[in-house]
């Protein structure tokens, strides 16, 4: 055991500090968004769910760096999110309604073009006012 933490010992401090540092980003976005929600007036529910977009998105960027940190090359790792993600997207693409609904969610928490409660008038060609 010993000697195990001694050969990796920079590779396990890289890791704490990554692992610290993803942390602190996360909380930050978290806080960030929720002041941002309630400036808005949008619901706890819709900041919450940016604020799990933005964790998704963390992890996937930790799992990068933690690749470089344990030694793997740029080829490989480029190789198994290239798999990972054209997999990915053959199944986003079954169900790509679901994405766009997501994709706009987010635009629409940060745009506020309406509020909970607004009226919304659409306007039709064929029949204007």
């Amino acid at each position: 055991m010993t000697g195990f933490l001694s050969h990796y010992q920079f590779e396990i401090i890289r890791t704490l500090i990554l692992l610290v540092v993803i942390i602190v980003i996360r909380s930050i976005i978290v806080i960030t968004v929720k002041n941002i929600g309630k400036k808005s007036g949008t619901t706890e529910a819709r900041a919450g769910l940016i604020g799990r977009y933005a964790t998704v998105l963390l992890v996937l960027i930790a799992i990068l760096i933690e690749a470089f940190i344990l030694g793997a090359e740029p080829e490989q790792v480029s190789l198994v999110f290239s798999s990972v993600f054209a997999v990915i997207g053959v199944g986003l693409f079954a169900i790509w309604s679901i994405l766009s609904n997501i994709t706009s969610g987010v635009i629409m928490f940060f745009s506020f073009p309406y509020k909970v409660g607004d009226k919304i008038r659409i306007q039709d060609k064929d029949f204007p006012h």
